[in-house]
């Protein structure tokens, strides 16, 4: 469900958002679209302070204040007046906040919670991020229908409303609990799950991940996917209504996209609790 609201009302939908704020602020759209550069850039930069406090204290707090942030943003970018304001409500509240209560801090605690099943688990947590896309046809609708303003008010309630309950539901680790990762018991379970994966994991240190070749690869290789993905996507709807598509059918095109994403994400993921990952 988290992610399902970062998709679709950040990461996907904000494309809904780009031509009427280019309208009220008499802006180009590349002005517009760098708010989500800048703020995608903060992320990185404050990253692995967020990581540390996640680490310290759990997921759950960090979340909590990343749901406060990312709701506040929208519920004051309805109040914005200039291109300055929308900046200042978008870079340090909706975008690190979306990183930090929706998008990346859950992610933690999925990863403490499952070993063997963890590919099958990460399936299940970005099938949310398909299912975003139905979401970004609900932001279009209510931008076309009631106006940005009024959208970006409704957006931050729904995102206060739905994100607190999922955040609180958060926990660290399973051993913080007398329990163990993927529902395993001390004694029992153990021959029911797949032998394939290692049942100890290696614990790294950070300067010794600094110091892996496969640590910067995997930064690389997510970094150039999500330049394309990200900026493909948040120019979407305006590049289809150049070409002569209503913004409705094109926020449409993106609930399809994303659900038919969900299969592979689902397939993939309990691949990767059966194959080597690489």
């Amino acid at each position: 469900m988290l992610q399902t609201l970062g998709a679709g009302f950040y990461l996907l939908g904000f494309t809904a958002f780009v031509l009427p704020l280019a309208d009220e602020f008499d802006a180009a759209r590349g002005p517009i679209s760098l708010a989500l550069g800048l703020s995608t850039l903060a992320g990185a930069l404050l990253g692995p302070v967020q990581g540390y406090f996640v680490d310290r204290y759990g997921p759950r707090p960090i979340m909590i204040l990343g749901v406060t942030l990312m709701g506040l943003g929208f519920v004051l970018l309805s109040t914005a007046t200039s291109l300055v304001w929308f900046y200042v409500y978008f870079i340090p509240f909706i975008g690190l906040g979306a990183g930090m209560g929706i998008m990346s801090t859950a992610h933690v605690a999925v990863n403490n919670w499952f070993v063997r099943k963890r590919g099958t688990a990460f399936g299940i947590t970005m099938s949310g991020v398909g299912l975003g896309g139905l979401i970004v046809a609900l932001t279009q609708l209510l931008v076309s229908t009631l106006g940005w303003r009024e959208a970006a008010l409704i957006i931050g309630i729904i995102v206060w409303s739905v994100g607190y309950p999922m955040a609180s539901l958060m926990r660290r680790r399973p051993e913080d609990y007398g329990l163990l990762p993927d529902g395993v018991q001390e004694t029992g379970d153990t021959d029911k799950v797949n032998s394939s994966q290692p049942t100890d994991e290696i614990d790294f240190t950070v300067r010794e991940a600094f110091a892996s070749r496969a640590f910067w690869l995997v930064i690389i290789g997510f970094g150039v996917r999500n330049m394309v993905s990200i900026g493909v996507m948040l120019h979407f709807i305006p590049a289809m209504v150049d070409r002569g598509f209503s913004e409705g059918s094109a926020a449409l095109v993106i609930a399809l996209i994303g659900i038919l994403t969900i299969p592979g994400r689902l397939l993939s993921g309990r691949l990767q609790d059966k194959i080597e990952n690489r």
